[in-house]
């Protein structure tokens, strides 16, 4: 659960962030 949160917050951050992520 805390990574889904984790994600959540990185959504909500610049996009670039969760771009990395999801790559």
């Amino acid at each position: 659960m805390n990574k889904i949160i984790f994600f959540s917050d990185v959504t909500q951050t610049p996009p670039i962030l969760n771009d990395a992520f999801e790559t």
